[in-house]
């Protein structure tokens, strides 16, 4: 009678692996990509696409604790799971498979996608007028990886020879704790941007180091400026020259 029951469930279309465990009691059982066991995913840090298959004599599935990075479509006994491109911070995380009373968790992780960049070389020109003001320029040469649409700056930064900052207290070229600095925005166009003498005027007049002769430095600095607080991305080494004011 019993196989005679199974049969005619099997006859009305009935998936009849999943009654048969009624009818025969064999074990419940839930499978994610053939694995009843749970498993850490190391996603790309640019992100990507996973297909997982799903088996399991339940009636139903159902997905837990997605991360709010991930984003999930169910179609029949796969799940499409996506990840973003991560350039926030290293992730670590979960979502569980559930079928009845069983669960499979998967666990995450995803390193960020490092922006790097390098300073090769500094040039100085001195004496030079910008906008009627007398001034330096100055020329970097620079390369940024992974910052393509990311809001950056290459700033510039200057100190006495003994390492004391410069000040500059009327707000034009200053930092927000009033020390000398000048900076341009940058904003890469592509994932491996080379810059070839980026200029960055500063003019004299912003350098409050009072008359006479004085030894200064500064270094430049590129940042990212896109996150909740800005990243160093590069720094140069102090480069020095003489400041005579009348």
């Amino acid at each position: 009678l019993s196989l005679y029951y199974a049969y005619q469930l099997e006859d009305r279309n009935y998936n009849g692996q999943r009654y048969l465990s009624d009818v025969f009691g064999y074990k419940p059982y839930l499978l994610v990509n053939g694995s009843n066991l749970d498993r850490t995913i190391a996603i790309p840090s640019q992100g990507a696409s996973l297909i997982y298959d799903i088996e399991t004599n339940a009636f139903e599935y159902e997905v837990l604790d997605l991360p709010n990075w991930c984003t999930l479509k169910k179609d029949g006994s796969h799940l499409i799971f996506k990840v973003t491109e991560n350039r926030e911070g290293d992730r670590n995380d979960w979502f569980t498979v559930k079928a009845g009373e069983m669960e499979v968790k998967i666990n995450l992780t995803q390193a960020a996608k490092k922006i790097t960049g390098k300073i090769n070389d500094i040039t100085v020109e001195h004496n030079v007028f910008k906008d009627g003001k007398k001034g330096m320029k100055i020329f970097v040469d620079f390369s940024v990886q992974n910052m393509k649409g990311f809001t950056g700056s290459c700033a510039v930064y200057f100190y006495y020879e003994n390492g004391d900052r410069v000040k500059d207290t009327n707000g034009s070229y200053t930092t927000s704790d009033n020390h000398a600095a000048t900076h341009k925005t940058i904003k890469p166009s592509n994932d491996n941007s080379s810059y070839t003498d980026l200029e960055i005027f500063m003019p004299y007049s912003e350098l409050e180091v009072g008359t006479g002769k004085h030894d200064l430095k500064f270094y430049c600095q590129i940042w990212e400026n896109s996150s909740q607080s800005s990243k160093s991305v590069a720094k140069s080494q102090y480069h020095s020259f003489t400041l005579t004011k009348n």
